[in-house]
């Protein structure tokens, strides 16, 4: 698999995400999709994390490490997609 066909394949898994929080929020308010989503997505990191981990001291001994990781990897998604946001505000947001 090319790199193209990774990304691809990254964009549709993240589109599938978007579309279950779109129908988890029928009736929910948005807030409360998105810390829904984040704690799952900890919670999955979490267990990634885990699983690399050999043994419990590993997991203790790397931990910060792990945490700013997923943070930073996070902070990043975060500030392109609100770079994006707002180049696109117009386009993106529904003002009725």
């Amino acid at each position: 698999m090319d790199s193209n066909e990774r990304d691809k394949q990254f964009f549709e898994m993240a589109d599938k995400f978007i579309e279950l929080a779109n129908q988890q929020s029928e009736g929910v308010a948005n807030g409360k999709v998105a810390l829904s989503m984040l704690f799952a997505v900890a919670r999955f990191n979490a267990f990634v994390y885990a699983g690399m981990s050999k043994e419990l001291e590993q997991f203790k001994e790397e931990r910060q490490v792990a945490l700013d990781y997923f943070t930073s990897q996070f902070r990043t998604a975060l500030e392109e997609n609100l770079n994006d946001y707002e180049k696109n505000f117009d386009n993106y947001v529904s003002k009725s």
